[in-house]
């Protein structure tokens, strides 16, 4: 369950394990790191997602790699 806590560490924790990443994976790393204080950083994934489709008109393929850094980071910290 992603609390405001665990919300926060999945934002440091996708920072850390993508900064340095080529991938779509590492667009959102350097999306988060560059706006941590913009984006709703304390919120479950669910309106994390809302926001960056409704206030960052984020791409598909952007969406698509958040989805999965959300189910990798579950996997990997639960």
């Amino acid at each position: 369950i992603f609390d405001g806590g665990s919300a926060m560490r999945f934002f440091r924790w996708v920072i850390k394990m993508y900064i340095n990443d080529d991938s779509m994976k590492g667009v959102v790393a350097k999306t988060f790191k560059e706006d941590k204080d913009r984006l709703p950083n304390r919120r479950r994934p669910s309106t994390i997602r809302r926001y960056l489709v409704q206030y960052c008109d984020a791409s598909q393929g952007f969406l698509d790699a958040f989805d999965e850094l959300v189910v990798e980071y579950e996997r990997e910290v639960h």
